[in-house]
């Protein structure tokens, strides 16, 4: 949870961090929370995101680099899918 900014951030560079492989992390964290790991991080990135949006001074792409995304169109996407409205809409409600 402490590195959800990292934009290299995947459940492979998780499993590289302690040595096993993707699919082994990916079963056992599933097994043990119920939930998927990249399911996880996104929901991790969607709450950070939404706190970081009620900055009225910050702009969706600072906000796009703090939760992890190289460029905001990847983050707009991303914001969209999981909560049905674009971060600048978003934005506009809070």
């Amino acid at each position: 949870e402490a590195n959800f900014g990292e934009n290299m951030l995947s459940v492979n560079s998780i499993a590289d961090h302690f040595n096993l492989t993707p699919q082994y992390i990916s079963a056992v964290y599933k097994k043990s929370s119920g939930q998927n790991l990249t399911d996880y991080v996104a929901e991790v990135r969607i709450r950070e995101a939404k706190k970081l949006l009620m900055h009225q001074s910050m702009t969706i792409a600072q906000v796009a680099a703090k939760v992890g995304y190289a460029n905001d169109i990847g983050f707009i996407r991303f914001f969209k899918k999981y909560e049905g409205i674009t971060p600048g809409k978003y934005k506009d409600f809070v």
